[in-house]
């Protein structure tokens, strides 16, 4: 994944799909590096980036595990990683419910439901 700690300073190649919300990088919230990406949207809103294009292909059966460290207060809301399949619907999706004050690391193994051609990560 490209600039996945996101240590170049931009959002770039991460593409921005959000409804209202405002994903934005920044130096005020550092986890071993100088910079993160905030995701920040009010009530009704959401916020998401996602790369896409990563790696393949994939054959169904096949695990990937997406790993990140997330930081965040999250009122009526929740923080939904997914993998998107592109040759196929939908890999796994992975819906963890997460509420984190302090830097956490987050791990989760997606077995593919289907063959892809490459996959997207979106959170």
């Amino acid at each position: 994944m490209t600039n996945g700690d996101f240590e170049t300073g931009m959002l770039t190649p991460w593409i921005d799909g959000s409804n209202n919300g405002v994903p934005s990088v920044t130096d005020t919230e550092q986890n071993g590096g100088t910079y993160s990406v905030n995701l920040s949207a009010g009530q009704l809103e959401n916020v998401f980036i996602r790369q896409e294009n990563l790696g393949g292909p994939f054959t169904a059966g096949d695990q990937v595990t997406v790993t990140f460290d997330i930081k965040g207060t999250l009122t009526n809301a929740s923080i939904t990683p997914q993998f998107l399949g592109q040759g196929a619907p939908f890999a796994t999706i992975v819906q963890p419910d997460i509420e984190v004050d302090t830097w956490s690391s987050k791990s989760y193994p997606v077995t593919l439901e289907a063959d892809q051609t490459s996959l997207s990560f979106q959170i």
